[in-house]
């Protein structure tokens, strides 16, 4: 890749190259691959799944994920062993999850947060949503869900 200099010294995008010299575009380099969200349900507990990038383009996916009232007084659990990246608004819609979930008296944890994600919890004083004995309950509820699967997709976001 080529880079030219603008006359403050900087790289610019409009010097950035493909091999053999040609322009790259933005989506050459900086295509991020789709969000998905998967909703499995079973015997009033509720296995919300995430893959991708939690941000402001997918942050709506987690909104859409429960059909209004999913929670009602049930087991929620959301597994982000597939989230490769969450920023505040991510957290935000994640956050709101959870309110909603327990205002209508259910109960919500989080499974396999990686250790980025985890630490941004503990930062804004939330970890309880990793609590590992809320978690176990949630488990013990959820087992491998095999009805009621649904899937909700993100298309391919170019920031």
């Amino acid at each position: 890749m080529k880079r030219l200099q603008d006359p403050g010294g900087s790289p610019t995008l409009t010097s950035l190259r493909k091999p053999g010299g040609a322009p790259a575009e933005l989506s050459d380099s900086y295509r991020v691959p789709a969000s998905r969200v998967q909703v499995e349900s079973r015997s009033g507990a509720i296995r919300v799944s995430f893959h991708g990038e939690l941000d402001l383009a997918s942050a709506p996916l987690i909104k859409e994920a429960l059909p209004r009232g999913a929670g009602c007084g049930g087991w929620v659990l959301l597994d982000v062993d597939g989230m490769s990246f969450m920023d505040c608004t991510g957290l935000l819609s994640i956050l709101e999850l959870a309110s909603d979930v327990r205002a209508s008296g259910g109960v919500f944890a989080i499974a396999n947060c990686p250790p980025q994600a985890r630490r941004v919890f503990q930062l804004t004083e939330q970890e309880e949503l990793l609590d590992t004995d809320l978690l176990a309950q949630v488990l013990a509820h959820a087992g491998d869900a095999s009805n009621g699967n649904r899937q909700v997709e993100g298309a391919e976001q170019a920031p």
